[in-house]
């Protein structure tokens, strides 16, 4: 029993079927994730060290090589970077796509753990870090108060919001930006210390002895026990005053507070983070991967009502930047845009068949196929999405497509006198092989795309899902429920009004084409000039075309890093950036954006993170603001401003999006090649802005130690090190606690007493007699430039060429020309090498993936065509039709001056099922009528082509129409790929109603009476 007789005969299981695939399809739908973009988990370790007081040079020798040797032999790593600077070591392992990020991560703690002891014993804990593409906020909020200092609104932002907000299911972690930390802070008076004989390690080990807390065990009776406590901890800061340092040869007592100040205040009251120039601690929210970012933005909401009841007098919460407001918008946007191409669809359809019970069966098929992908979604466990939404749109067109050419054919049969139920068998049972391989084709164009590694294969694969299961789905309902609808709903009847005033105009139109098409079949030689001059101009098209990962979308988000002049003070940092961030404000409508977050990072560094309104209509675009500020970065002179916008598709979202590294075996060779090649990326004319992360200009004071005069007086060389180090470099003296948490004792000299390099000389030490004598008694020096910080990459000396682009440059250009410079700058630097980074690496990864994808897929399709037409050369035929779609889709991104990017070439991808769909129809039918007339091949592709020829127009109109919606978002991404589409499968339609009857007539063997062509004369 073949499937038509099935349907036919067994409607109530055929609407069984249908109820359980929309039952599954609801249910998968309400356990869905909703997101922005799918999840991508970028594999990448991160190890921090801090070694307090140490500069970028030792920090490098002597933690950062140690663990990099170490890590560098973990298996599956993709990348190795490292930065080192004054106190701290970065370090970030890159893995292959795919790795466990928690093997991984216990992986490098074992490595790091075995070579603890080889690192300096002052150097603090390593600590290791999963990161992942979860790492933007999805919510900021922000804390201020005018009544309250920045300790006590700290404390509130920890206890009342941080630990009620870090239970939201779904929150990964809650970070908070700006807090300021107790400690207790011990400025050092150096002169009072030298006067008074006392040395920086006896104030040291006066400060650890005399805060501590050690078991005592316990006293035992014979019939009860007590436990011992030893109170020895501080616990009112100013009693650290009272600690004994010394007592003096003449028996006086020496307390802290003889030769220090104590304060209880934050741990460094220089920095600090600001709201629209208001002093603030702002609250992120970091999702878990794959969350739902939606509910946790709902449960968010529902839990500061209750904390903003709580807060103190003074106290106010404030909402920032949400970026769930974006995922709905974008949500709702795609949403609107599957309802408009559903009703175009059916309106197309509507417009051929020109009768209602016509239409409708395809309206039932489309729903059925569309909801019940989301089960598929769930049991691949994926999230509703801008992607998978997009997959839907797009499949509106396609799934409507077999059960237009089902309803089509029978409905031509019930108009030559078959009953309903003759009709529906006879018309799926002809056409049943042609729909099955068109959805097999179709399918299969898509299963190279599930093999891609990297970032663009993760993004993809939930695309692929959608179309894959909503393709299937159709298929399964075209071939089943379509014939049983058809039986039950249509019958011969009297054509109604409207199809009487159109049918003239559809017969005017079979007759046109069959006109055309008999006046160039005997013309069909121009089968080959027209494939090759079409071939010609898509390669021109994209040899010309800009190429991109994704293409910058309005997140309303715009990132600003300013960087001082090397040397600078941390408080001149925050002065400076405040003055810009002032001036940026002033370019700004106070409507155009919600706030400014302002903080310094370090000395010379400030990042500025500016959320904009979410009203775009009442707001100039986002790229529009951020160009305006980097103009203004380039009126002051003093700093160097970098504006960039969010990728709206990357792992890596902080940095400008060109990134080019040069890898030496020396920090000294790059010292004299990077001020070389940033001289010429600063002339290029495809660059607005070029930094670079390796810049020898930071001042450094270089202290040379006079062994022999120390050694005369008794005075190591550790002595002198460490007297240095305990004074100026902020020390860790030990800890003391406050309702339940442990802060740091900090101490260090007064700033007034460091101020000039010849502030050393208030420095003392103890010789072989007991004296305070001067370090300056033993020390050289002098000022050097140096590097703030050393960046290595894959273990070698490496410098990071960021740039911004100029508008109407992408990052393909931007590559291109780097490689450019590189060439003409490295012939005299045989030893450097090049790499690519970040955004940059991403892009071309994607590329290069997406054209062997592309490559994968054309084979796959041919072999796939071979097989059910059992022949090498009715693919053959099939596959003119690829070049008529290339050249349009090619020819519409050029001439509407869309780039390549994943979006565009997906639909390349995808163009290549959909057009040999038509060219499928006509062979097959071209076959059955070579079989059954035993006619020439030039008229059965005549024949069948006419046949055909209102089929095709309809199931190409209706995808066309079903990818116009994305055109009318406006949406940078989905404009790409709906005009891809529509363009190139609007040109490939009517180019194919002409190429593939050539074609076939040259190039199809012999048919037998089985309705296939024969595959020892095809092959």
């Amino acid at each position: 029993m073949s499937v038509a007789n099935l349907s036919v005969r067994r409607p109530v299981l055929m609407t069984v079927m249908a109820l359980v695939i929309i039952l599954l399809g609801a249910f998968g739908a309400s356990n869905l994730g909703v997101r922005e973009y799918p999840n991508v988990d970028s594999p990448i370790i991160q190890v921090r060290t801090s070694y307090s007081g140490a500069n970028a040079a030792v920090v490098e020798a002597e933690v950062t090589e140690v663990l990099e040797a170490s890590i560098n032999s973990a298996s599956g790593i993709k990348a190795l970077t490292s930065t080192s600077s004054d106190g701290y070591s970065y370090i970030s392992v890159e893995f292959e796509t795919g790795t466990d990020l928690e093997a991984a991560a216990n992986d490098i703690r074992d490595r790091v753990s075995r070579v603890r002891r080889k690192l300096p014993d002052d150097v603090d804990e390593p600590t290791v870090y999963k990161n992942d593409s979860d790492n933007d906020p999805i919510i900021i909020a922000s804390l201020i108060s005018e009544t309250h200092d920045a300790m006590e609104v700290s404390e509130i932002a920890r206890n009342q919001v941080k630990e009620r907000l870090q239970t939201i299911p779904g929150v990964s972690e809650v970070n908070l930006w700006g807090e300021k930390q107790p400690t207790v802070r011990l400025w050092i008076d150096p002169i009072r210390m030298q006067a008074l004989g006392v040395s920086g390690s006896e104030m040291s080990a006066a400060l650890k002895k005399g805060n501590l807390e050690l078991p005592a065990g316990s006293i035992e009776g014979s019939e009860s026990t007590l436990s011992i406590r030893t109170l020895g901890r501080v616990i009112d800061p100013k009693e650290f005053g009272n600690i004994v340092v010394k007592t003096a040869a003449d028996g006086t007592v020496i307390h802290v507070s003889d030769v220090a100040k104590i304060h209880y205040e934050p741990k460094d009251p220089r920095t600090g983070f600001k709201r629209n120039g208001k002093n603030t601690v702002a609250i992120a929210l970091m999702a878990q991967p794959g969350s739902n970012h939606v509910e946790i933005a709902d449960e968010y909401y529902k839990r500061v009502a209750d904390i903003r009841r709580n807060l103190p007098e003074g106290v106010e919460l404030l909402e920032g930047r949400d970026t769930s407001i974006n995922i709905r918008a974008s949500i709702k946007e795609v949403v609107e845009t599957i309802f408009i191409a559903f009703l175009l669809v059916i309106g197309i359809i509507f417009a051929f068949l020109r009768q209602g019970r016509t239409t409708i069966i395809p309206m039932v098929v489309v729903p059925v196929a569309v909801i019940g992908s989301f089960f598929v979604l769930y049991l691949c466990g994926f999230s509703i999405n801008v992607l998978t939404l997009l997959a839907m749109v797009l499949a509106i067109g396609l799934v409507v497509d077999d059960a237009i050419v089902i309803v089509e054919n029978i409905y031509d049969k019930i108009e030559k006198g078959m009953t309903p139920k003759q009709a529906a068998i006879a018309g799926t049972n002809e056409i049943f092989f042609a729909v099955i391989a068109t959805s097999v084709v179709l399918m299969a164009v898509f299963v190279p795309v599930l093999a891609m590694g990297g970032t663009t294969g993760l993004l993809f694969r939930e695309f692929v899902a959608v179309m894959i299961g909503t393709v299937f789905l159709s298929t399964l309902c075209a071939l089943t429920l379509s014939p049983m609808l058809c039986s039950k709903f249509l019958k011969h009847q009297k054509k109604g009004r409207f199809y009487t005033w159109t049918e003239p105009f559809f017969d005017g139109l079979n007759r046109g084409y069959a006109f055309l098409l008999g006046g160039f079949l005997k013309l069909r030689w121009l089968l080959f000039p027209i494939v090759a001059g079409l071939l010609f101009a898509a390669y021109f098209c994209f040899n010309n075309m800009s190429s991109e990962m994704a293409p910058t979308e309005d997140s309303g988000a715009i990132m600003v890093n300013v960087s001082m002049p090397e040397g600078v003070s941390l408080t001149r940092t925050r002065r400076m950036a405040e003055a810009f961030v002032e001036e940026a404000s002033a370019l700004m409508d106070t409507s155009e954006y919600k706030e400014i977050q302002s903080g310094a990072r370090s000395a010379g560094s400030s990042m500025i993170r500016i959320s904009l309104s979410d009203d775009k209509e009442k707001r100039r675009p986002q790229s529009e603001i951020a160009r305006a500020i980097q103009v203004l970065g380039s009126e002051y002179p003093d700093l160097r401003v970098m504006v960039f916008e969010p990728q709206s598709i990357s792992t890596q979202r902080g940095g400008l999006p060109v990134q080019f590294v040069l890898q030496a075996g020396s920090i000294e060779t790059l010292r004299t090649l990077v001020p070389k090649f940033m001289e010429e990326a600063g002339k290029s004319p495809v660059f607005s802005v070029v930094n670079t992360n390796l810049r020898f200009t930071k001042p450094e004071l270089h202290i040379e130690i006079l062994r022999d005069k120390a050694a005369e007086e008794g005075v190591s060389v550790n002595d002198i090190a460490q007297a240095i180090q305990l004074s100026i470099s902020d020390q860790t003296y030990g800890e003391f606690y406050k309702d339940g948490r442990q802060y740091d004792i900090l101490g260090a000299v007064g700033y007034q007493y460091r101020a000039t390099p010849q502030s050393l000389s208030l420095l003392t030490v103890k010789n072989s007699k007991g004296e305070s004598v001067s370090v300056d008694n033993f020390i050289t020096y002098k000022e050097q430039s140096a590097s703030p910080s050393l960046p290595r990459y894959n273990r070698f000396s490496a410098a990071t060429i960021q740039a911004g682009l100029v508008p109407g440059k992408t990052i393909g250009d931007g590559v291109e020309e780097m490689r450019r410079i590189a060439h003409n700058v490295l012939k005299d630097y045989p030893n450097v090498s090049t790499a690519l980074s970040g955004s940059s690496k991403e892009f071309e990864e994607s590329s290069s993936g997406l054209y062997i994808v592309f490559l994968l897929a054309l084979a796959l399709v041919f072999l796939v065509l071979a097989g059910q037409f059992e022949s090498f050369r009715a693919p053959l035929v099939i596959f003119f039709t690829v070049p008529l779609a290339l050249a349009g889709a090619l020819a519409c991104l050029f001439l509407t001056g869309q780039t390549l990017n994943i979006f565009s070439e997906i639909a390349l991808i995808l163009l290549i099922a959909l057009v040999t769909k038509n060219g499928i129809l006509i062979v097959e039918f071209a076959n059955q009528i070579a079989a059954a007339t035993g006619c020439s091949k030039l008229e059965a592709a005549r024949q069948a082509a006419e046949r055909r020829f209102r089929p095709i127009l309809m199931t190409s109109l209706s995808t066309v129409l079903g990818a116009v919606p994305l055109i009318l978002t406006g949406t940078p991404s989905r404009i790409a790929m709906g005009v891809a589409i529509a363009g190139g499968l609007t040109f490939a339609t009517f180019m194919t109603l002409f190429i593939v009857p050539a074609a076939y007539s040259y190039f199809a063997g012999k048919v037998e009476k089985t309705g296939h062509t024969d595959a020892s004369k095809m092959a």
